[in-house]
């Protein structure tokens, strides 16, 4: 701006119309009305598929947590992983205990929130396992949390959980088929 260049700031997205709004913004900044409206069109179909598979799944209570062993924070409300959750038909248990954003939560927390099922990053390339998942299971108390007595954690790529762009729909796809998977497999195993 001080050298006279134009710049945009694009707000963080927090629902899924954000992303409707932020292509139709950029396809009318760049003149490509036509490529924004086709882009549109594919992402609406996909949310609509989503939709319509929400009656073949519970309305699960889900928590996005991440912990590395120092400290865990939950993700809220006004976030892309409340939103990836709600493309899905479901309910993010921090949202639903009014936190807004990303906060930290000690580990007493999680027993007020006692998820369906945890949402975690996989990990990082070269690591052997998920930090979360490892602090999650090692703890003698935290293995009585329901989710994580029936193993209940989804683990979704971390870009994938901070996609603040179209790619939230990859992410509420992806976490849906995870949960699928997760749910069909206990329904198997009895």
């Amino acid at each position: 701006r001080a050298q006279g260049i134009p710049v945009l700031a694009l707000t963080s997205i927090e629902t899924y119309p954000d992303v409707r709004s932020t292509l139709t913004l950029l396809g009318e900044l760049f003149a490509q009305q036509a490529e924004s409206a086709r882009l549109l069109a594919d992402l609406d179909a996909r949310v609509e598929k989503l939709k319509a598979s929400w009656p073949t799944r519970p309305r699960l209570r889900l928590l996005v947590y991440s912990n590395d062993g120092t400290g865990g924070w939950a993700a809220g409300s006004q976030t892309t992983a409340n939103a990836m959750i709600q493309l899905c038909g479901l309910r993010n248990a921090a949202a639903e205990a009014g936190l807004q954003g990303h906060k930290q939560i000690d580990l007493e927390r999680l027993f007020e929130f006692d998820p369906d099922a945890f949402v975690v990053a996989a990990p990082a390339s070269g690591e052997g396992g998920s930090p979360t998942v490892a602090v999650l299971e090692s703890s003698g108390t935290l293995r009585n949390l329901r989710a994580v007595r029936k193993q209940r954690i989804a683990v979704l790529p971390a870009a994938l959980l901070s996609a603040d762009s179209p790619r939230l729909v990859d992410a509420a796809e992806k976490l849906a088929a995870e949960l699928d998977r997760i749910f069909a497999g206990l329904e198997s195993a009895g």
